[in-house]
């Protein structure tokens, strides 16, 4: 670029200065304002303040930034965005000229009165125009009366009017417009033959209409609506076309399309607005798509985690086959509502007395989860280290070590989670020693059972039996650390089954009713052929469970455990 000189430098600052009033905004990349200059108060931007967001000022940049692309990228093509002829505060209208650079923004104003007065002037010669060629149209229609148009008055229009032949081709009154002649450039006045539908495609479906409006000699006129051609030069023109009839004659005109300033303007804008969207789109669907690649990313290491803690937690049940040695007709059910969960089955002996605990901590999932590592290990204390084998007393224990081991006794403590549980301690032979030598056949003297707020279910020729724990939570703020809970001695005999289940069982909604399985059906599933192989009872309580639950979620996490005497 050649070296403009001082003077001239000095004269454009100053034509610039007084003919388009600038103002220019400093913005952050956060679109908030860092400083200013010019003229802002021309366009009604006033009372600024450094740090405020620029669109509390400037209403066009609403929504605008952070989402315009990052500035300061060093490449040398950053995106620049022109907004035209915006209506400002004051009613001044501007271009307004976004420019990224190192680390925000120039926004500039410039005034363009001006350019918007001179097109409102154009737009009226538009307008004088338009209504010229709809007095010429009503002209023609008028000078029929006699049959005759003379074709002179076409000179001093900018159409081409043609009439149909019999044979259906065209003649053509008076001569070629300049704006046709590129499409026609060999058409003389007068000649018959001419097919204006061979050079213009677009006409070829109207004619049809035409002919139906011609054939009807229906008042006023059919348009075709605007379209587009190529001349020879490569410049491309918009069309429009009209059937009129005068008489038994068929008219076709072909003149240059008349775009209103309004619908120009309304395009413009329109075409402004759908860019800006267009970008901000882009924009957003980016940082959606990095932001969901981050949220799986994070969720599969959640899940993996997760699937490990899984087995973690299961290795803390009862093996099942540990259990058949000393309960041979017996089963669980351990259904988590997520990949783990807050119930647990615990199992121990201590001093000839086989422990079996049902335990439903606070919550599910990965909460519910750590309560059960707690609880556990309070388990293993009371009864491994400190020999404790009375339900009741276990359930004290229990509460007292769960609430001191998450603080829950202090003021300041945030957490107040507990659970409920039920407790059964089988009483085993006098004779012999140590729990290894316990096994199939050897008769059962006892059945001791305590419970927090968890029920014991047994069945004795046929009939069910409730036991209802203590209506006392474990290890809450409110619990009572005082509180002694109730055991019930059970004579055992043969013959007799109980079972141990946590809500999750009977309060699973079900998809036709949207009721609970409830307690009574859980009882009623108990008493059903109770003759059948023991085992086969966690089959017929699985299916009933998927049945009353049908397309619904699990609920909470299930927990059923069940054992018989049958020997």
């Amino acid at each position: 670029m050649p070296e403009i000189a001082a003077p001239v430098l000095e004269y454009i600052c100053e034509l610039l200065i007084r003919d388009r009033s600038p103002a220019f905004l400093l913005l952050d990349q956060e679109g908030c304002m860092q400083d200013w200059g010019g003229s802002p108060e021309r366009y009604g931007i006033g009372s600024l303040e450094k740090g405020k967001p620029a669109e509390d000022y400037v209403d066009v940049l609403k929504g605008f930034f952070p989402s315009f692309p990052s500035p300061g990228l060093g490449t040398g093509d950053e995106e620049q965005i022109t907004l035209s002829c915006v209506r400002t505060g004051r009613g001044v209208s501007a271009d307004i000229h976004i420019i990224p650079k190192a680390k925000g923004y120039w926004v500039i104003f410039l005034d363009v009165s001006r350019e918007e007065a001179l097109q409102a002037r154009l737009q009226q010669k538009l307008n004088d125009m338009t209504l010229l060629r709809d007095r010429s149209e009503k002209m023609m229609e008028k000078m029929t009366a006699d049959g005759s148009l003379p074709a002179e008055i076409f000179l001093f229009l900018d159409m081409a009017v043609t009439e149909r032949d019999a044979d259906g081709s065209f003649h053509l009154i008076g001569e070629i417009p300049q704006c046709l002649k590129p499409f026609f450039p060999d058409i003389l006045p007068g000649q018959k033959g001419f097919r204006p539908d061979e050079k213009f495609p677009f006409l070829e479906n109207f004619l049809f209409d035409a002919q139906e409006w011609w054939s009807g000699n229906r008042p006023g006129k059919l348009g075709s609506g605007q379209w587009s051609e190529t001349d020879p030069l490569g410049k491309e023109c918009e069309f429009e076309a009209s059937a009129i009839c005068l008489g038994n004659r068929k008219i076709l005109v072909i003149a240059p399309a008349c775009y209103s300033y309004q619908e120009k303007q309304a395009f413009i804008q329109k075409s402004r607005e759908l860019s800006l969207a267009y970008h901000r789109l882009a924009q957003t669907e980016a940082e959606l798509s990095q932001s969901k690649k981050i949220a799986e990313d994070a969720n599969a290491k959640i899940i993996s985690s997760i699937r490990y803690a899984k087995m973690i937690q299961q290795s803390m049940l009862p093996n099942p086959e540990n259990i058949r040695y000393f309960l041979p007709e017996s089963f669980f059910i351990w259904m988590p509502r997520d990949i783990v969960g807050g119930d647990f089955i615990f199992t121990a002996c201590v001093r000839d007395r086989f422990i079996i605990a049902v335990i439903d901590c606070t919550g599910h999932g990965v909460p519910g989860a750590f309560m059960t590592m707690v609880a556990g290990f309070a388990m293993r204390r009371i009864i491994e280290d400190e020999g404790g084998h009375d339900p009741a007393q276990i359930l004290k224990r229990l509460s007292f070590l769960v609430r001191t081991s998450l603080q829950q006794d202090t003021a300041y403590s945030l957490s107040d989670d507990g659970l409920d549980a039920a407790i059964v301690s089988i009483g085993l032979p006098a004779e012999g020693s140590g729990f290894g030598v316990r096994g199939p056949g050897l008769p059962l003297t006892s059945l001791i059972f305590a419970g927090a707020k968890l029920p014991l279910y047994y069945m004795d020729k046929d009939e069910v039996t409730v036991i209802k724990g203590n209506r006392k939570s474990i290890g809450y703020r409110r619990s009572d650390p005082d509180f002694n809970f109730t055991d019930h001695n059970v004579p055992v005999r043969k013959g007799m089954s109980f079972y141990i289940a946590t809500d999750g069982f009977t309060d699973q909604l079900g998809e036709k009713d949207q009721r609970r399985l409830g307690t009574r059906r859980f009882i009623a599933l108990l008493k059903e052929k109770n003759s059948a192989p023991f085992i086969k009872q966690r089959n017929r309580l699985l299916r009933a469970f998927y049945a009353h639950k049908g397309k619904n979620e699990i609920q909470d996490d299930v927990t059923v455990v069940g054992f018989c005497f049958n020997e």
